[in-house]
């Protein structure tokens, strides 16, 4: 049995981590502050890389640095918590540095008890099938807040800081209450006004928008025709048109027939539209036909030669005049 022994206490003293440094940073830590502990040592098993350290966290660390000695856990964690440990390689050497977050709940020498690294690390990379590398960090000091200001009593509490002209701020803080009540009173009577013109803002800035984003397809579509072929280009520019239509005048263009787009863009404007309005309508639907045509043509795209830069630019021309309105009572 003795040999048993004396055999363990060899291996586990063959095995602890060779230290090089310690530092606790920042240097001066008071009960409560939030501390690091870089412990750097050195060890012939490769760890970690230089650009992969190992990251846990305070609660991984914890439970899998001292699972099998619940004990002298539960003692230790009382006089600190652990938020974070990091393993870093530090060159091309076999040197490493161990930095644990901690906050400290004791004044005096704070002592973290020695655990196995390499079955800690375990947890973030399992390729780790090392023995057992004990790292044993030193003590660091934890210093008293009290013991620092030498104060050990609660002070008077002290009289407010009267800031020169503060009755003046005051004064405009009172004067600034009085308006803000003012203009909520005249935004009361004059709600149905304020209403409006906060809906058609809102109006407009979703059609900016969707005018925006089709626009933005739409010039993809076109610098990337000779990667997606003909036939894609018409089926996508195709279906951009008419979720632009149907954002912009709420009805569901999608399920509507090119030969019926003009007519039906005319009923939305009650017969009321200008030339130009009507032009653009036209110049749509002669897109969307044309668009149809290479949709369901059986023809192989090589045929087609169409100038598929004008025509983004004919569409890009006809949106562009639909979200301007020609007066306050037309939609187009």
């Amino acid at each position: 049995m003795k040999k048993l022994v004396f055999f363990v206490v060899i291996t586990q003293f063959l095995f602890i981590a060779r230290a090089q440094s310690v530092s606790l940073i920042p240097p001066e830590v008071f009960v409560a502050d939030t501390a690091e502990i870089r412990y750097t040592f050195s060890c012939v098993y490769p760890l970690c890389s230089l650009q992969a350290p190992l990251k846990l966290s305070g609660a991984d660390f914890t439970t899998a640095a001292w699972k099998n000695e619940a004990i002298i856990a539960l003692e230790a964690l009382k006089n600190f918590d652990v938020l974070s440990a990091i393993l870093i390689k530090n060159d091309d050497t076999d040197n490493y540095t161990f930095i644990v977050e901690i906050v400290p709940w004791i004044t005096g020498a704070l002592d973290i008890p020695p655990f196995d690294v390499v079955s800690v690390f375990k947890k973030a990379d399992s390729s780790l099938t090392y023995p057992a590398l004990i790292i044993d960090i030193p003590p660091v000091s934890i210093k008293s807040i009290l013991t620092k200001t030498q104060k050990t009593t609660i002070q008077a509490p002290a009289g407010p800081l009267v800031i020169p002209g503060t009755t003046w701020i005051v004064y405009l803080v009172v004067i600034i209450v009085i308006i803000l009540f003012f203009l909520l009173v005249l935004a009361l009577l004059r709600f149905k006004h304020i209403q409006k013109w906060v809906l058609t803002i809102q109006h407009r800035l979703f059609l900016s928008k969707n005018y925006r984003r089709t626009v933005k397809k739409l010039m993809a579509l076109q610098k990337n025709i000779f990667r997606s072929g003909p036939k894609f280009f018409a089926v996508e520019v195709s279906g951009e048109i008419r979720q632009y239509l149907q954002n912009r005048f709420g009805v569901h263009f999608t399920a509507i027939e090119t030969s019926k787009l003009y007519s039906t863009l005319d009923e939305i404007t009650a017969g009321t539209a200008s030339k130009t309005a009507l032009t653009a309508m036209e110049d749509l639907q002669a897109v969307c036909f044309r668009l149809d045509y290479i949709k369901f043509s059986r023809i192989d795209e090589s045929v087609f030669e169409d100038d598929f830069k004008t025509m983004i630019e004919s569409v890009c021309s006809s949106i562009a005049y639909f979200e301007n309105r020609e007066d306050d009572e037309n939609a187009i």
